[in-house]
């Protein structure tokens, strides 16, 4: 076996600023993902619940589907910040805390078509640092009847 020449080794516990590189990326990696994989999570389940209701308006009709993908989606889907009344505080709730109108059901019975449209913001603090950031989603859905 050959060995590498003395100059060219580094003595053992020698700082590496590759390595230390190497590590600054993984822990912003783990960092972001940590915040914003939830987020991304949410959304496919907010573009399921549109899908669910763009389907259930031929059965139901957009008033009835409209209640249910609300009640979902305000319910059991992700958190939002609340302003407490009590307090005057935000404070974490369940839901998205979406408003009726940030979801759209177009249905034309003539041509048997159905447009559901969700709009909504989320609102997340990026910790440590106390600071707030926006981002907006879009999830929409347009069927027909054959």
């Amino acid at each position: 076996m050959m060995q590498m020449p003395n100059r060219l080794r580094r003595p053992r516990g020698a700082f590496n600023i590759l390595t230390f590189l190497l590590l600054i990326a993984l822990v912003v990696s783990i960092w972001g993902a940590w915040l914003y994989v939830p987020l991304m999570l949410d959304h496919i389940d907010c573009k399921e619940v549109v899908s669910q209701a763009a389907s259930s308006v031929f059965l139901d009709g957009p008033e009835i589907a409209k209640a249910r993908a609300m009640a979902r989606l305000n319910g059991s889907i992700g958190w939002h910040d609340a302003l407490d009344p009590t307090t005057g505080q935000t404070k974490r709730a369940p839901g998205l805390g979406i408003d009726p109108d940030q979801l759209t059901i177009e249905s034309d019975r003539d041509s048997n078509q159905v447009q559901v449209r969700l709009t909504y913001r989320r609102t997340i603090q990026l910790r440590p640092f106390q600071e707030w950031r926006s981002f907006d989603f879009a999830a929409e859905r347009a069927l027909s009847r054959p």
